[in-house]
């Protein structure tokens, strides 16, 4: 397992995204881009081709990743007949990912929490429901695009979040197929800080 985040984003910078990473290099065709040529009347010419050389990163590593989840809806009119229409689901999920480069450098998959778990309680009946729902994600290392376009990888730490809604569905009269909500996501104001 890998906790140290300053490492990883050191390995994957040297890994195969960035210029010190390993590279591939070849003909390729730019065919795509010959809306960008200035001068239209090259791409007719004989004498002018839409192949070039290149050099780009190489995706020459390999990883695993491996995990397991847990979900469970549970209907609590099972305790008793009052609580008909109430609801309670719960779910977590465990990965353990690891990108190992060509260089030697490994890294846990970017954008993966090891651990991620969610509540979520709510209640439908009558035409009236409401939920809340409660996430915590672990932290991860995530890719973040910088100014001049390159990609780095910094450590994403653990967010919990609360979403609510309230809504109502009309099934009858002339208000009939109509319905009304009304949302709050990120209730915890929790920022995403990397």
């Amino acid at each position: 397992t890998i906790t140290n985040f300053t490492t990883q984003n050191q390995n994957l910078n040297t890994g195969s995204l960035n210029s010190n990473g390993p590279t591939v290099q070849g003909i390729y065709d730019f065919s795509a881009y010959s809306a960008l040529v200035t001068t239209p009347g090259l791409l007719t010419n004989p004498n002018y081709t839409t192949l070039g050389y290149g050099t780009i990163p190489g995706n020459n590593g390999k990883g695993t990743v491996e995990g397991f989840e847990f979900s469970s809806v549970v209907p609590l009119k099972i305790i008793t007949p009052m609580l008909d229409g109430l609801n309670v689901i719960g779910n977590f999920a465990h990965t353990d990912s690891q990108i190992k480069f060509s260089n030697g450098n490994t890294i846990t998959l970017p954008g993966l929490s090891r651990n991620v778990y969610q509540w979520q309680i709510f209640y439908e009946k009558m035409g009236f429901n409401a939920r809340a729902s409660y996430t915590h994600r672990s932290g991860y290392l995530g890719d973040y695009a910088l100014f001049n376009a390159q990609v780095t990888a910094n450590l994403t730490k653990a967010q919990d979040t609360l979403d609510a809604q309230v809504g109502y569905d009309f099934k009858t009269g002339p208000l009939n197929g109509l319905s009304l909500y009304i949302q709050g996501h990120n209730l915890t104001n929790s920022s995403s800080i990397s």
